[in-house]
């Protein structure tokens, strides 16, 4: 039975039978799933996250945005610094002058100095036109001067109103920005997710390439011996050159994706990447969609709402102040080396502007923006509520379209090498083969769709609980401070 021998001779080496090889999925944790392979080593996505918060250059930018968002609070310091003045002057008269001066944080103002002064001889005209002689002499002066604020900033409650102001800004800008370095790691992990769906897609390409090839010879074979039809050769013939141009294509992609992420990565010297085709579908467990509180207390977005109304709080007190009269009182001492005995003084100034319109419409704006961050926040809790949901059902949904196609890859499989028996008992044509094949190829490439589109809605959640960086162990603030040096 010669055309049995060669039939069985020629067997397509399994390249497409299930038993014969991995699927290549694993049972590894969901957090630890291969994202890339670097230079022959697999990596996982928790060491391609700290890839790109070290290299990436937009990465690297956000950090810098994020450590220079307080430069308004570290500026506003500033204003209780320590001055430390002096002065000295050389003309008839010889003197000099040191002082410390600063603002305490309680609207009062501290000056406290000492002052010499060497003075020349001189004739002094009295009231009768007669002079008098006035020998030289030294004079050592001590003074210290108070001033308080009793109205408008009493014990300085504007100024740290602006402070509180300042730095819950800085602390919104900051959260902001961290989301920001959030959304651009997750979008490089997705680009690693299309790398290993364009590697399985060129893989497939290949194993189809050589699977209609060895067809094709199959049927070459059997057409010395009258067993096969010239169309069918005539068909294999045209698949093997759509095969050929198919596999040329997805290579094209796959190679653009590889150099785009590499990119990315912006890692130095010579490096070689690859897509994983071994992504993990093991179980995520999703936590508790009605805890929301705590979900709302890791948001940066619900974060900032929430101080958002505090910041409109703050400034409607503060405006409300600076409304009030201008009351300030001063105290001065000093005493001297000639007179001895201590010289003080009192000083009371009140300002009370009428007709103003600049504090009034900025206290006018900062109720409306109060009422404003209260309705915001409020909305912002159903986009947050809805936010999550939405990716935890997007966790469901595609996990259950995993189980799915995989059990219809397994059918299909099954299919196949059944119709592969058959057809080499020479009981089914090439054209029915053909598209068991081509359906196994699909049926492989759904089920790797699937699982990519199952990770990517697990990490979408974790975006959406703001956990992305705390399950990779990574904190990300402190990573910032670390990483960015001034």
């Amino acid at each position: 039975m010669p055309v049995i021998l060669v039939v069985l001779l020629m067997t397509p080496g399994g390249v497409l039978l299930a038993d014969e090889q991995e699927n290549g999925y694993g049972n590894a944790d969901a957090g630890e799933t291969e994202a890339i392979i670097l230079n022959g080593r697999p990596l996982k996505v928790k060491e391609v996250i700290r890839i790109i918060l070290d290299n990436d250059v937009d990465a690297s930018a956000l950090m810098y945005e994020a450590v220079m968002s307080d430069s308004s609070y570290r500026k506003l310091q500033n204003k209780y610094k320590l001055d430390i003045n002096a002065y000295g002057s050389y003309y008839d008269t010889q003197s000099e002058k040191f002082s410390v001066a600063k603002d305490l944080g309680t609207g009062t103002n501290v000056e406290v100095g000492a002052m010499n002064g060497n003075y020349a001889s001189q004739f002094l005209a009295s009231g009768t036109g007669l002079l008098s002689y006035q020998p030289p002499n030294n004079k050592f002066y001590g003074f210290l001067t108070v001033r308080q604020d009793l109205l408008k900033n009493v014990f300085g409650i504007n100024d740290r109103e602006q402070m509180e102001i300042l730095k819950t800004s800085a602390e919104s800008d900051r959260a902001v920005i961290i989301d920001r370095i959030t959304e651009l790691t997750a979008s490089a992990i997705y680009e690693c997710w299309d790398l290993a769906m364009k590697a399985a897609s060129m893989k497939n390409a290949k194993e189809q390439l050589d699977s209609i090839k060895q067809v094709r010879d199959i049927i070459a074979t059997n057409l010395e011996y009258g067993l096969a039809e010239s169309y069918d050769l005539n068909q294999y013939n045209a698949a093997v050159l759509l095969a050929e141009s198919s596999f040329n294509t997805v290579k094209k992609e796959y190679d653009k994706a590889a150099k785009g992420l590499l990119r990315e990565m912006n890692l130095k010297g010579e490096n070689n990447i690859e897509g994983s085709v071994s992504i993990s579908a093991a179980e995520y467990k999703i936590g508790d969609k009605t805890a929301l509180d705590k979900i709302y207390d890791k948001r940066n977005d619900y974060r900032n709402a929430v101080a958002a109304v505090e910041v409109a709080k703050k400034k409607v007190n503060m405006y409300g102040n600076s409304g009030l009269p201008s009351l300030t009182a001063s105290y001065m001492a000093e005493t001297d080396s000639i007179n001895n005995g201590p010289e003080w003084g009192a000083e009371i100034s009140f300002n009370l502007p009428i007709g103003e319109t600049d504090n009034s419409t900025d206290l006018r704006n900062s109720r409306l923006e109060l009422k404003e961050a209260r309705d915001k926040l409020e909305l912002k809790k159903i986009e947050i509520r809805d936010d999550v949901e939405n990716a935890a059902d997007s966790i469901e949904t595609t996990d259950y379209a995993l189980k799915k196609t995989k059990e219809a890859r397994l059918q299909t499989e099954l299919y196949y090498k059944r119709m592969f028996v058959r057809f080499k008992q020479g009981k089914l044509n090439a054209a029915v083969l053909k598209t068991g094949m081509d359906n196994l190829i699909s049926a492989r490439q759904q089920e790797l769709s699937a699982c990519v589109d199952y990770n990517m809605a697990i990490l979408k959640y974790q975006v959406s609980i703001n956990d992305v960086f705390e399950s990779n162990g990574i904190d990300i603030n402190e990573y910032v401070n670390k990483s960015v040096k001034e």
